[in-house]
């Protein structure tokens, strides 16, 4: 199922450097979009902005959001698509300096 919303709603552009332990790799949307369509079909292209244009991550005090807590380990890939600073006063971001999902391994 990861695999299919990374083809759609959760574009994740991870490439590999020479200092990774993986094979150099660039990260490119056309290389995505030929792997999605290959795995999954002709119809099927990546939409990196999804989650920003159908369900109003763009604006989310406009959508009336509230009550949520983003917790972000500031070493963690992740936290590059997350809100990293407070949206309003019951939209609150967390950082973590030290802190990634992997750092309990």
């Amino acid at each position: 199922m990861w695999d299919f919303q990374l083809c759609t709603t959760l574009v994740d552009p991870i490439g590999f450097s020479e200092e990774s332990m993986f094979p150099t790799r660039e990260w490119t949307y056309e290389d995505l979009t030929k792997y999605c369509q290959l795995r999954w079909g002709k119809e099927i292209t990546p939409t990196p902005f999804a989650l920003v244009t159908n369900l109003g991550f763009a604006d989310l005090v406009k959508t009336g959001t509230s009550r949520i807590l983003f917790t972000n380990g500031l070493q963690d890939m992740w936290s590059g698509g997350s809100y990293l600073e407070d949206v309003s006063d019951s939209i609150l971001a967390l950082n973590f300096e030290n802190g990634a999902q992997h750092s309990d391994l």
